[in-house]
């Protein structure tokens, strides 16, 4: 017998359900959904996705809207920080999809011979999108922890990543819901060979609230876009379990769950925004990290980098602020993650996106050189290498992340500064040294070209688009000179 005629037997046979609630009734005691036997207030029998999805009084194949709201596409912030309206509202369904071949939107599926609730992402719908989980809790007394464990089942058909990331909240607020990062499924940008569903299991312990007696408990699944581009990999949810239990364990706390869009003109970085992190009971150190083209610093002013960590004392953290920006080498569109983790918590993911545009680069000089070094200066490992100094007339600092330096007009890209580095910061009215030594292995100030001190070449200094060149300076052959802005090259006098 197929999957789909058994589907259909057992949805015949399920009687029709009064309106109810998912119920947590009994500390230990778990609410446990598989989206193919009976669960009141949450499904009606065997889960068919049909055209009806459900309503508060489902008919056989459907759910109860008393528990589930479905959100249909739209942003990061709001698939995540949007508030669910209950009784929830629902998608039209696609119905029962043999193996992997889901319509756009929602379906019911089977991985591994296991009923599922199925999702085919699309450039609109499920991109960014949510589906929510409402449970009551009935133990009797107040609730401030559940184990929560599932299966997310990723058909990996498309060279395209994706992220099926777990969130909840205890009032349903906009802007209350806190991520699980632990708990994030992605897909491989590479398709697999031979796709074929892959299982993963998830558990988690979610803790840092309390609930009382009749009160709800809010959990949010989240599909969103990580890289790539084309048709989208497919998800699949099932084997839902969620436990009541007594408090227990070290608590990690973020102020929010996503940051407003980042705004940066090409060539500096964005105006930062920062958010606090909180802990309890925590055993070691919270490692905060976050991917390029975003910086995370304490300080709101320097010491950008793409990871940090805090410190708690005697095991607790209060309110430590975490500054972000962003710091693109390219123009467009980009989007990240700020992950923060520590031993025996779950974790938490703060979302991040914003625009890089191609705006005009800030007035920079190239300054003083010297390509023939007779003993001084000296670089940090005592060599007296070549050199060469830019100058900032502006009156803030910027940033050369992601910018070029070469001595050949014919190879504008030839050494590029890191993109996360934090060395390569030229003072506002002030100056910056770079060691033109053919040494990059030393460090971001150490370029991978020397100076000739008796051939005459360009140097030309290359803003983030590797295209543009903000200062360029053909030199007759000679040992050391320098520039007086706002003139052009003069010797100076004593060095030759």
């Amino acid at each position: 017998m197929t999957l789909r005629k058994q589907l259909f037997l057992i949805a015949i046979g399920a009687p029709a359900l009064l309106a109810a609630q998912a119920s947590l009734n009994a500390l230990n005691a778990p609410l446990v959904i598989d989206f193919t036997n009976t669960v009141d207030g949450v499904n009606n029998g065997s889960f068919q996705c049909l055209p009806t999805m459900g309503s508060q009084s489902p008919e056989a194949g459907e759910l109860d809207t008393d528990a589930w709201d479905y959100y249909y596409d739209g942003s990061t912030a709001n698939a995540i920080g949007t508030a669910s309206n209950f009784p929830g509202t629902l998608p039209t369904g696609n119905g029962y999809a043999e193996g992997s071949a889901m319509l756009t939107g929602a379906n019911a599926t089977a991985i591994n011979g296991q009923f599922a609730f199925g999702f085919q992402p699309t450039g609109g719908h499920f991109t960014a999108g949510n589906i929510t989980l409402r449970v009551q809790n009935n133990t009797g007394s107040a609730m401030e922890q559940v184990a929560v464990a599932y299966q997310v089942g990723v058909f990996n058909d498309m060279a395209r990543s994706n992220s099926f990331t777990l969130y909840w909240s205890a009032t349903n607020e906009a802007g209350s819901y806190a991520p699980i990062a632990s708990s994030q499924v992605a897909s491989p940008a590479d398709a697999d060979a031979v796709p074929q569903w892959e299982v993963t299991d998830v558990s988690v312990t979610i803790n840092g609230f309390s609930i009382a007696n009749g009160g709800f408990m809010y959990l949010r699944w989240v599909g969103d876009d990580i890289s790539g581009s084309g048709t989208r990999d497919e998800f699949a949810l099932t084997n839902i379990s969620i436990t009541a239990q007594n408090a227990s364990g070290p608590v990690l706390t973020a102020s929010t769950a996503s940051l407003a869009p980042f705004a940066q003109s090409l060539g500096s970085p964005s105006a930062p925004s920062s958010f606090t992190v909180s802990g309890s009971a925590l055993n070691d150190d919270v490692n905060v990290t976050v991917g390029a083209p975003y910086q995370i610093s304490l300080n709101e002013g320097f010491g950008f980098g793409t990871t940090l960590d805090l410190s708690p004392v005697g095991g607790t953290l209060s309110n430590a602020t975490v500054w972000v920006r962003l710091n693109n080498s390219a123009p467009g569109a980009s989007s990240g993650q700020v992950q923060l983790t520590s031993p025996g918590t779950n974790g938490w993911v703060v979302a991040v996106s914003g625009v890089t545009s191609a705006g005009s680069l800030p007035t920079l000089y190239l300054n003083e050189l010297q390509a023939f070094n007779g003993g001084s200066p000296v670089d940090e490992n005592n060599e007296a290498d070549d050199w060469f100094e830019i100058f900032n007339p502006n009156n803030f600092a910027v940033d050369l992340a992601g910018w070029y330096v070469s001595d050949a007009l014919a190879d504008l890209t030839k050494y590029r500064f890191s993109t996360t580095g934090t060395d390569a910061i030229v003072p506002a009215n002030g100056w910056l040294l770079v060691w033109a030594d053919n040494q990059s292995a030393q460090g971001n100030l150490h370029t991978n070209f020397s100076l000739s001190s008796t051939n005459g070449e360009d140097l030309v200094l290359v803003g983030p688009d590797g295209v543009t060149i903000v200062d360029r300076e053909l030199r007759a052959a000679s040992r050391r000179r320098e520039l007086w802005p706002p003139n052009r090259w003069r010797y100076a006098m004593g060095d030759l």
